[in-house]
Parts: structure tokens; C-alpha cells; sequence
């Protein structure tokens, strides 16, 4: 069922339709309408507050067709047929729109409410869509959620488009003949415009959507501006670029004479000017005159070495800074003008300016960012892919430049300003960039945690932050909430690191926690209920997994989401977090353990995958994901064994080759040789489109497509044959243990803010870190307590003990401590770690609180001593009742 928020989107992007179509048919000029409906946008909202969307919008639309003494109809014209037949492109991005204004009925909706062709599903639900979101006249258009309407970036989103702040009658919209990928209903204005002034690049998702003009056909009509790709020239016929060549022969001259006059001459006349930028610095294989959505046809490489080569002298030094601060200021005028790929060119030669890591240009940095959040979709997607394919040094600077300015400029103002969400923005676009990177060649040109930015994750106050996210993505699903937040770095996960965002899934998890135990109690008290505000599960330690199963099956989801407890039968222990971090980890082993055949253990790589011949029931797989999700939501660290692809899944994202190598990585090998042999594949390999597997003791071959026993893989088709191995083995194998394990995951870890994550971080919120640094945990984590200090002789003793222990015995002191042998997210220096004396030297064993982190110790007299105990205690640690 859509929910309130989806169907007041849904209505509000039918309403934009239609007062489009109404105003345009009367004469009113595109401008003109488009302002127009910036209020009647406003209008809708602030009528959510008392009536239903529907009665909302047949009131406004009513009220503008009563200004004009027509009639309001509240369908789409369908007498436009190539209108209405609309050809979606991009996966539902664009809508082929003819016969001039008659296609604005069709390319307003169809643009307001579009989704992208290559976003990939998402927890269930296809991604995709853009939507514009207003901040100070800039903006960045993210993926949202099309079964809830509701804006949602992710970490694996490919499509984030860039728009000019809900701007509906900017010059990109009148100007340019069709607007590209306009996001959200305040750009309807944008998109619509595409229908009858020219060619229109249409698609949330960077499709391309046509729509011929009234004024002709073809490319935008008569007299009409060109297309994204089409060719391109200067407005000045005399423009004349630069080249790496031409610039080494003055250079050359000018220190042979020590003149370097001719050279500031040229920097001062070309490194300023958009339109000779790009023109200049272009690669000589005859790809520069055309850019594509792959190809710049910019020679990066020359740039940087034309850069090294300028900076490297105080003259044309200071003149490349100097055309730096206009060359930005003509990119900000000019950024919602740009309709054609060639125009996007300086932006990159801008980015690579090793002066914008200058402070003093900070404000520049800020112009720049500003221009790229004014781009329109279509020219946001084409940067994004071009930054996807620069040099690794290339990229790695401008990272950097961007962090620094973040940096320095949150430190110094200690506030979110316009500055930072611009910068912040233009990071998320080159993370996206970072991520397409990876998809196109196996790796990221940077390391994902290049884009992590301390001060944002120390400083920023998350549970504000968190607050704000949440009423942008209401405000973004038509719901009335009060004006007010217009950012939140939620929105923007590349900056945030796994700690914070397991702090955010915390946040959000507490939340609902109180709810939870709010709800009971009331209910309690106005109903005299006894029902308990706790998730209480006592368990036997011979029986735990029937144990588990039965309770935890009794139990609804909103009961889970209430605070765990967990009661051993017949032990002492009372649950203040410690006993619940031990059942998790007992039950955990027992699920686990090979003995029930549930999960297979790769001898090479000691990572467990599903097996497809497991004879256990559903709801066994069902109480592993469980348990995964319950311990995400208490945040308890759990010892388990998975490959990444088990939270690629998780997130919703495609299985790759990658995966299989992680998982099957002889079989991995076996595909890469089929892929790269330059031999015949069929006469050489004899391989069919079948997998021949052990089943239950004997062999059975599997088709992977209708009569692949009998079609040999060749050269031509092995790639369909390694992409349909993949997904029998990752995918279709194990679809039904897997199905029922992320059912019981995403009873509880689900939604937008899951989403933050990408799988890497969402391991090591399950996991913890594998990295034990004890030297940290002894100098940045420690603290004593009851007469302790550093310089105790027993604590002494105690430090050298645990620096000689082997690395399963610390993991055995660290699980007798705290519960869990791994590391949390930031390392043992970031553990919470208390020693306390535990009266005089005795034969007692050390003893521990795991809910707190605190070890008892008694004063041992020597070191010896405290070995043999702490040695002991760490083997007999299960179960309470040493405590």
C-alpha cells in the first residue's frame, strides 16, 4: 500500500501536469508558468495541513482555471499521440514529446516523477527517481526510493544528478531547449520547457528522452540549441585554445631569456575564458572534437604536466591563480546555460588546479562548487562519469582540495555553512564517481575512506543531524513537517565514517526502543496489561538454538525492536548488557557450526556461504539473519564469517565476479581464464551452459539457461556464460535459505538509514574490526579504578602478561572482558576498558563485567602469579557464575 507521503508526491506530480499543460495552452509564457507554479507548489503543501492531496489539488487547479475563464480537466490531452506514447528512456526518465506544446503534458509528469534506468533495487524496493532539493539556491538531486517517494542516498547509488535549486525558470530551462534529467516537482518547470522549445535530454537517470520542437524536428527544432554530444563551437569564431606542445615552446623561450611575459600573456587570455578552455588541452587521437558520456576528449595527463609546469614559477604562478578566481566566476554565471558536453570541459580543468589547495582562494573553491551544483542533470551525470575515469592522482587531489576546504572552513566558522554543503555536495558527486569507477574497472580509483572527514565525524552533532535528515526526507514525501531543516551530511554518506553511522543506526535505533517502551507502558497503564516493556528470552544453554527459535518466533517485529534482556536457566547473572553479548555469542557458534550443515566453510578463503543442499527448515536461516539484525540493533559485535557478498545482498546490490572470487575462488579463476583465453573457447574448453555439481552424494548437472546442456560456450558468448554462472551460483543456489535469512535480517535492520552504508562498513558493524591493537588499548583506553593506577606493580604485570599472550588468547582476555572477542568499529584504542582492584593479593580468580567493560583483579604479588590466574579465568570464562 502507497503511503500518505506517495500519494501526495504522486498527486502533486500529476497537478504540476496539468497546470502546465492549462497555462501553456492559454499563451502563458514557459517563464512565466514556471514561476507560476514555484507558488503553486507552496500552495499544495501548505494545503496538506487541512485537507486531503486530491481535494488540495482540484482546489488550486480549479482556482487557476477559473483565472482564465477555462475549465480544468483532470487528465492529460491525449490528442498529442507521440505525447502520449511517450518513450521512456533511462527507466522511466524521459517522454518523447512532438507537436510543440502539445508534449508538455507528457514531459511535465513524466520528468517530475522520474526514475533511473540503472538504479539498482534497494532493500527490496527499485531505486532510481531525482529530486531537487532547495538549499540556498543549490542543489544536488539524489536517488530516492519509487515505492515510497521518499529521497534515500546510498552509498551504492550510481545516479546522482545535479539541478540549479529548484529553480523552475532558470536560463537552463528557457534557454537550452529541454531540460536534462530535471529533479523533483520544483524543476518541473525545467523539464516541461523540453516539450516546446527543442530537443529535450530527459531522465531522472540520465536517459535521454527527445521531444522535437514546434519550430521543426530533428535536433531541437529551427534555430533551436544543439544536444548534449552534438557539435559544438566557441561563440567567437576566432577562439583559439591552447596545447602542452605550444605551452613548452614559451616556456622554453622565456627561461632562455628570463621573460616570461608572452606566458602570462597566454595564461591571462585563455586559463579565464570557459569557451577557450575548452578547446584547449585536447588528446591528438581525434576524440576532442566530440565528447561523449564516456570520453571528456580532454587529455588530463597534459594538464596536470601543464599545471607542474606553470606553478613551478612565482610570474605565470600567480597569473594561473589570477584567471583561476574569473574562470570560476564565469562557470557560477554560466552553469545552468550549459546544453553541451564541450561547455563541462573547464570544470575539469578547474578541479585540477593544484591552487585551489591555496587557502587564500577558499572563496574560489566555493564558486566552483557552487557552479557544479548548478549543472542540470544531464550535464551532472556527464561530469560524474567523466570524473569516473581520471587518473588516480587526479582524482585523489581534488578529494583532497575539497577536504581541506570542508575542514578549515567548519573549524574556523563552527557552523554548516553555505560553503560546506556545496563542497559537501561536490564531494558526494566525486565519491559517486569514485563508485561508477569500481563498476567500470574492478576497483576505486581512490580508497572509499579518501572521502571519510574527521571533523564532520568528530564535531557534528549526529542526533541533530539525524533529526534534520529526517524532516527533509518527510518534507521530500509531501508530508506537512515545519520549515526549517534544508541539510543534513546524512544525505551525503560518503564524508561519514562506519563509526558514525553506526551511531545514526543507533540513534534511530533508540528511538525506536523508547517508542517501543513507551507504547507499553502506556498501554500498561490504561489498560492494566501486564505486558513487558522488555524483549526478555530466557534460554538453556542445552537447548538454546529451540530455545531462541521458539521465543523470538512468538515474538512480532515491533517486540524485537524493544531493549533485549536474556536469562540463562540456572545461572546468576543478571542481564545488564553482558549475559545478552553472551547469548549472542553462544547462539551464534551453535547456528553456526558445521554440524548442521546450514553453512558451507571455504578451506581456502574460512568464509561461510549458504549451502543449497541444507536440509534444515527455512526458519533456521530466518533466526541467523535474526539474530544478525537483533545484534545491529543492541549493538553487540558478533564472531561470524561472511563474505562481503553476503552484505552486497544484504544492500540490495548485483552479485560480481568479485563475489564468486571471495566465495568459490577456484571456480573465480576458472572464469577469468574462460574470459582471457585467446584460443578457441569451444573446440579448446568443451564447456556447455550447465554447472555440474555434488548433490547428496552424487553428481547433477543444472542448466543455466533452456537447453544449456546442449549450447556450447564459445568466444562470442562467454561472457553471457560467466554472468549466468555467477548469478546460479551467488544468486539462484541458494535462493531460498538466503530469502528466508534476510527476511529475519530485515525485520529489523531495514530502510534509509541501513542505506547509508556501503557492505564493507555494514561487515564491520556486524563484525567489529579483526585488528586487535593492544598497545592502543593499554595507552589510549585504559583507566583504573579502587586504588589502581598505571604504575601499579599488579597492573604492570598485568600489560606485560597480555603483550606476551598469543593472538587467541588476547582474543579470549578480550571476549572475558567485554563479551565479544572482536574490536569495535575504531579500534581497541576506542574501547572502553576498566581495571579495578579487587582487593588484596589471593587465590581468587580475576573476574569480570562484560556489560561494562571492567576487569577485577585482585593485587597478585607477582607476575607469575597473575599469569596462572588470568590464564585460568580466560579458559573458564562461560557462564556467570564467577561474577
Amino acid at each position: 500500500m502507497a503511503t500518505a507521503g506517495a500519494d501526495a508526491a504522486l498527486v502533486l506530480r500529476t497537478l504540476v501536469g496539468d497546470a502546465f499543460k492549462l497555462m501553456t495552452g492559454r499563451g502563458v509564457s514557459t517563464k512565466d508558468a514556471a514561476l507560476r507554479i514555484v507558488k503553486l507548489q507552496a500552495d499544495f503543501r501548505a494545503g496538506l495541513r487541512t485537507s486531503p492531496p486530491s481535494t488540495v489539488a482540484e482546489r488550486l487547479l480549479g482556482a487557476l482555471a477559473s483565472e482564465g475563464g477555462g475549465t480544468a480537466s483532470a487528465t492529460h490531452d491525449t490528442g498529442a499521440p507521440a505525447a502520449t506514447a511517450a518513450g521512456v528512456t533511462g527507466g522511466g526518465g524521459g517522454s518523447e514529446g512532438a507537436n510543440g506544446e502539445a508534449a508538455t503534458a507528457a514531459a511535465a509528469p513524466a520528468l517530475t516523477g522520474a526514475s533511473s534506468g540503472s538504479g539498482s533495487a534497494q532493500g527490496g524496493s527499485s531505486a532510481g527517481g531525482a529530486r531537487a532539493d532547495a538549499d540556498e539556491d543549490m542543489a544536488v538531486s539524489r536517488a530516492s526510493s519509487t515505492s515510497s517517494a521518499v529521497a534515500t542516498p546510498t552509498p551504492s547509488q550510481g545516479d546522482v544528478d545535479m539541478e540549479g535549486g529548484g529553480d523552475a525558470a532558470s536560463p537552463a530551462a528557457t534557454t537550452s531547449g529541454g531540460a536534462s534529467g530535471a529533479g523533483g516537482e520544483d524543476a518541473a518547470a525545467a523539464a516541461a520547457t523540453s516539450a516546446s522549445g527543442g530537443a529535450g535530454a530527459g531522465g531522472g537517470g540520465g536517459g535521454a528522452g527527445a521531444g522535437a520542437g514546434a519550430g521543426g524536428g530533428g535536433s531541437g527544432g529551427a534555430g533551436g540549441p544543439p544536444g548534449l554530444f552534438e557539435p559544438w563551437t566557441p561563440k567567437e569564431a576566432d577562439t583559439e585554445g591552447i596545447s602542452l606542445a605550444r605551452i613548452k615552446e614559451l616556456m622554453e623561450a622565456a627561461r632562455a631569456s628570463s621573460v616570461f611575459r608572452e606566458v602570462i600573456t597566454v595564461i591571462g587570455r585563455v586559463c579565464c575564458d570557459p569557451d577557450r578552455v575548452s578547446i584547449s588541452f585536447l588528446k591528438e587521437d581525434g576524440t576532442a572534437t566530440a565528447p561523449t558520456k564516456e570520453d571528456s576528449g580532454v587529455d588530463v595527463e597534459a594538464i596536470g604536466e601543464f599545471y607542474s609546469m606553470i606553478t613551478a614559477t612565482e610570474g605565470p604562478g600567480n597569473a594561473l591563480a589570477h584567471s583561476l578566481k574569473t574562470l570560476v566566476s564565469e562557470l557560477d554565471m554560466a552553469a545552468r546555460t550549459m546544453h553541451n558536453a564541450a561547455q563541462l570541459r573547464p570544470f575539469l580543468f578547474a578541479l585540477l588546479n593544484p591552487r585551489l589547495e591555496d587557502p587564500d582562494l577558499f572563496r574560489e573553491v566555493a564558486t566552483l562548487c557552487t557552479a557544479i551544483t548548478k549543472l542540470n542533470s544531464g550535464a551532472g551525470d556527464v561530469l560524474r562519469s567523466w570524473l569516473a575515469r581520471v587518473p588516480e592522482r587526479a582524482l585523489d587531489h581534488m578529494v583532497g582540495v575539497l577536504q581541506q576546504f570542508i575542514t578549515v572552513t567548519l573549524l574556523e566558522g563552527r557552523v554548516v555553512s553555505k560553503p560546506v554543503k556545496v563542497a559537501t555536495k561536490v564531494l558526494q558527486l566525486l565519491s559517486e564517481a569514485n563508485d561508477l569507477s569500481q563498476r567500470l574497472h574492478g576497483k576505486h580509483t581512490v580508497p572509499f575512506t579518501s572521502f571519510y572527514n574527521d571533523v564532520v565525524n568528530e564535531e557534528v552533532n549526529l542526533v541533530d543531524d539525524y533529526d534534520a535528515w529526517q524532516l527533509i526526507r518527510a518534507r521530500e514525501a509531501g508530508e506537512p513537517v515545519p520549515r526549517g531543516a534544508d541539510f543534513a551530511f546524512c544525505c551525503y554518506p560518503a564524508l561519514l565514517d562506519a563509526h558514525s553511522k553506526s551511531r545514526i543506526l543507533n540513534i534511530a535505533a533508540q528511538d525506536q526502543m523508547r517508542k517501543e517502551f513507551r507504547d507499553t507502558m502506556l498501554r500498561a497503564m490504561f489498560t492494566g496489561s501486564g505486558e513487558q516493556p522488555y524483549l526478555i528470552l530466557a534460554v538453556s544453554r542445552e537447548t538454546i538454538i529451540q530455545d531462541s527459535l521458539a521465543q523470538l518466533a512468538a515474538h512480532d517485529p515491533s517486540s524485537l525492536r524493544k531493549p533485549l534482556k536474556v536469562r540463562f536457566e540456572g545461572e546468576e547473572g543478571i542481564d545488564e548488557g553482558g549475559v545478552r553479548k553472551e547469548w549472542f555469542s553462544v547462539l551464534c557458534r551453535e547456528l553456526l557450526d558445521p554440524k548442521y550443515a546450514m553453512f558451507s566453510e571455504n578451506d581456502e578463503t574460512r568464509l561461510m556461504w549458504f549451502r543449497n543442499d541444507s536440509l534444515e527448515a527455512g526458519i533456521e536461516f530466518e533466526l541467523v539473519g535474526t539474530l544478525l539484525g537483533l545484534a545491529i540493533y543492541n549493538d553487540v559485535i558478533l564472531d561470524v564469517h561472511f563474505p562481503l557478498a553476503v552484505y552486497r545482498k544484504l544492500l540490495g546490490l548485483p552479485m560480481e565476479l568479485a563475489d564468486v572470487e571471495e566465495v568459490f575462488p577456484a571456480i573465480a579463476k576458472s572464469m577469468r581464464e574462460v574470459l582471457k583465453y585467446e584460443g578457441n573457447v569451444e573446440e579448446d574448453m568443451g564447456l556447455a551452459f550447465d554447472v555440474i555439481e555434488e548433490y547428496y552424494g552424487s553428481t547433477r548437472a543444472v542448466e543455466l539457461k533452456p537447453g544449456g546442456s546442449d549450447i556450447a560456450v564459445t568466444n562470442e558468448n562467454r561472457e553471457e556464460w560467466v554472468e549466468l554462472y555467477i548469478k546460479y551460483l551467488m544468486v539462484d543456489s541458494v535462493k531460498d535459505q538466503y530469502k528466508a535469512f534476510a527476511r529475519g535480517f530485515h525485520k529489523l535492520a531495514s530502510g534509509p538509514t541501513l542505506q547509508l552504508f556501503r557492505p564493507a562498513e555494514l561487515e564491520l558493524l556486524v563484525c567489529g574490526s579483526q585488528v586487535l591493537d593492544f598497545e592502543a588499548l593499554e595507552t589510549e583506553a585504559a583507566t583504573y579504578q579502587d586504588g589502581f593506577s598505571e604504575d601499579s606493580p599488579t597492573v604492570r604485570y598485568f600489560w606485560e602478561v597480555v603483550h606476551t599472550l598469543s593472538p587467541a588468547d588476547q582474543r579470549k582476555l578480550l571476549a572475558f572482558v567485554t563479551g565479544s572477542d572482536r574490536a569495535p568499529i575504531r579500534g581497541l584504542g576506542h574501547l572502553k576498558f576498566v581495571i579495578s582492584r579487587a582487593g588484596p593479593d589471593s587465590d581468587n580468580l580475576p573476574t569480570s563485567h562484560t556489560c561494562f567493560n571492567h576487569l577485577l583483579l585482585p593485587e597478585y604479588s607477582d607476575r607469575a602469579k597473575l599469569e596462572a590466574k588470568l590464564r585460568a579465568a580466560i579458559t573458564q570464562s562461560e557462564g556467570f557464575g564467577l561474577l
